[in-house]
């Protein structure tokens, strides 16, 4: 049930396009973004192997997005703080997909 709610809740969308926001303002290019948002959650650098991970879901992401601008629109309008039509960019929906992962590993979520 916590899956459900950290993926579809509305307060988990919104932090995830802030978060998303945050890591294109960070860097130019892709990695050093990833980067950014893993010490922004995790405190920590993203490994080889997960950076590789991230990487290939972004560019999917991107594809999916590029193919479907609407669907980005859609996900980046959720919750209060939903930023004017004309910015939801295919590109920002896809880095708030790549924070939603990031907000909901297990890393992020449990403290051990």
């Amino acid at each position: 049930l916590q899956a459900l709610a950290t993926l579809n809740d509305t307060t988990y969308v919104e932090t995830a396009r802030h978060l998303g926001r945050r890591m294109m303002e960070a860097a130019e290019e892709p990695h050093g973004r990833l980067q950014f948002g893993a010490r922004a959650v995790l405190s920590r650098q993203l490994r080889g192997e997960e950076l590789a991970v991230l990487d290939a879901a972004l560019a999917r992401h991107m594809k999916d997005f590029g193919a479907d601008p609407d669907a980005a629109r859609e996900l980046l309008g959720a919750g209060a703080t939903a930023p004017p039509v004309e910015t939801r960019t295919p590109e920002w929906a896809a880095y708030t997909m790549i924070a939603s992962t990031l907000l909901n590993l297990d890393e992020a979520l449990t403290k051990r």
